[in-house]
C-alpha cells in the first residue's frame, strides 16, 4: 500500500471513533456551551489518552472542561488574561529559583521546553511569591502551549506542529529536594496528563543522579502507560550527543552541550530569554488586542488564512501529513479494535451524528476563525519517541543509561 492509500485508511479508521465520541458528547450541555475547540485533533488527543475509549474520552474531556471554567476559583481564560506567561512581574527572580521555560525548536519544528530541577529552591522562591501564585504562573505557562507556542512553531515550520520537547536536568537534583517539591510535581504530571494529553511528544531526563532509582520509583506511579512510553533517561553527562541528535546545536544552550547563548536576546541567557518563534515582534500587540476584545486568541493564527479558505496546501505539508499517517499505525490498531466492537445498531447513531446538536460543522468553522488550534487536523505522530542512535533502546519502555 502505498503512502496516500495508507493515510486514507488510517483517517478512515480514526475518524469512525472521533464520530462516535461526537455522539457521546451531543447532549452535554457542558461541552456544547464550552469554547474549548471541537476539531478532530482536539477530540482525537483525548481519544488516544484513553485508548480510542469514546465513553472514557467523553468524561476526560467534561473533567477537562469544569477543569478550565473553575481553576483557581477564576478559570483558565480569565487566569491568562491575569498572568501573562511571558511578561509577569518578578518572572525573572521567580526563574532564577526554578528555571524553567520554552526554549526554540528542536529538528522537527516541536518547541523545547528545559526544566532545569538541580536549581531549584523553594526557599528562595518563596520570599518572593506565596505557593499558590506560583502554581497560578506554572498554569498559564501550561495553557500557553496551546493558544501560543503551538501556533507559532506551526506558523514558523509551515506545518502543523503539535507536541513538545521536554528536557529535563537533574544535575545536582538530591532526595531531600525531591521530597520538598513532590506535591508540586505530581500536580504538574496530573494537570499536564489528565488537561493537556497528548501534548509532550518526548520526555528526555538528563544527568540522573544515584539517587534517581529512589526517586524514579515514586515518579513512574503517576505516570500513565503513554508518557512512560515517551520518556528517555540518561546518566550523568551522557546527554549531549543525545540532545544534539534531537535538536540543532545553535537551538540548544550551551549549558546543555549546544552553541546558544541567547546573549544578543536576554542578558539573562537561554534561562531567561524564552527565545522561540513565539516571542516575534507582533506578540505584544495581539496580546493587547486580545485582552481588548479585537482578536479572538492571543497567538498567532493557524493554519494560515489561506488553509482556512479551503486552498491547497504545499507538497512539503502533503508530504508531511502522508508520512504523519504511516507512522501513525500502532493507534490505528486501537481505533480498529474499537471500530471492530461496535454492533450494526451503534453504527446506525454514529452515521447519523457528526456533531455537537445541530452542525459540528459550523461550530468547528467558527472555531477555526477564533481559535489557533481549531483546525490542527489529527493527533500528531511526534508522539512517537524518537530513538536516540547513540543509546540503543532497551526493551523496556523507558530506556536508561548509566
Amino acid at each position: 500500500m502505498d503512502a496516500i492509500d495508507a493515510s486514507a485508511s488510517i483517517f478512515s479508521s480514526e475518524q469512525q471513533p472521533l464520530d462516535a465520541l461526537r455522539l457521546e458528547l451531543q447532549n452535554e450541555p457542558a461541552y456544547c456551551e464550552s469554547t474549548m475547540p471541537k476539531d478532530d485533533h482536539t477530540l482525537t488527543r483525548f481519544l488516544k489518552a484513553r485508548g480510542f475509549n469514546a465513553s472514557q474520552a467523553k468524561k476526560m474531556m467534561l473533567d477537562y472542561i469544569r477543569w478550565r471554567c473553575t481553576a483557581e476559583d477564576v478559570g483558565i481564560e480569565e487566569l491568562y488574561r491575569r498572568i501573562d506567561p511571558f511578561d509577569f512581574p518578578g518572572r525573572e527572580e521567580i526563574l532564577e529559583s526554578w528555571p524553567m521555560g520554552f526554549h526554540k525548536t528542536d529538528k522537527l519544528g516541536r518547541p523545547v521546553y528545559i526544566q532545569n530541577f538541580g536549581a531549584i529552591s523553594l526557599k528562595r522562591l518563596y520570599r518572593q511569591m506565596t505557593p499558590q501564585e506560583h502554581w497560578r504562573t506554572v498554569l498559564v505557562n501550561i495553557e500557553s502551549l496551546l493558544v501560543e507556542v503551538f501556533p507559532a512553531a506551526s506558523t514558523a515550520a509551515g506545518r502543523p506542529i503539535r507536541q513538545a520537547l521536554v528536557i529535563v536536568d537533574l544535575k545536582g537534583f538530591g532526595l531531600s529536594q525531591f521530597w520538598a517539591l513532590k506535591s508540586i510535581a505530581r500536580r504538574f504530571f496530573e494537570v499536564s496528563q489528565n488537561y493537556y494529553p497528548e501534548t509532550m511528544g518526548q520526555l528526555v531526563i538528563i544527568n540522573v543522579p544515584t539517587s534517581f532509582t529512589a526517586i524514579w520509583t515514586v515518579i513512574k506511579q503517576w505516570l500513565s502507560p503513554r508518557t512512560l512510553d515517551k520518556i528517555s533517561i540518561l546518566g550523568a553527562n551522557q546527554h549531549q550527543a543525545a540532545l544534539l541528535d534531537l535538536i540543532p546545536p545553535e537551538n540548544l544552550p550551551a549549558s546543555l552541550g549546544g552553541t546558544c547563548t541567547c546573549d544578543d536576546m536576554h542578558s539573562g541567557g537561554c534561562a531567561l530569554s524564552n527565545a522561540g518563534p513565539w516571542m516575534d515582534d507582533g506578540r505584544a500587540e495581539r496580546r493587547a488586542r486580545w485582552l481588548g476584545g479585537e482578536l479572538g486568541v492571543p497567538g498567532m493564527l493557524w493554519p494560515p488564512p489561506r488553509q482556512q479558505q479551503g486552498q491547497k496546501k504545499s507538497e512539503p505539508e502533503e508530504q508531511h501529513d502522508r508520512e504523519e499517517d504511516d507512522e501513525d499505525d500502532d493507534d490505528d490498531d486501537d481505533a480498529a479494535a474499537f471500530v471492530a466492537a461496535l454492533d450494526e445498531a451503534q453504527w446506525e447513531e454514529v452515521e447519523q451524528v457528526h456533531s455537537c446538536h445541530v452542525v459540528a460543522a459550523t461550530a468547528t468553522a467558527t472555531a477555526t476563525a477564533t481559535s489557533p488550534a481549531s483546525s490542527w487536523g489529527r493527533a500528531s505522530v511526534v508522539a512517537l519517541p524518537l530513538p536516540l542512535p547513540s543509546h540503543p533502546p532497551a526493551a523496556a519502555a523507558v530506556r536508561l543509561v548509566a
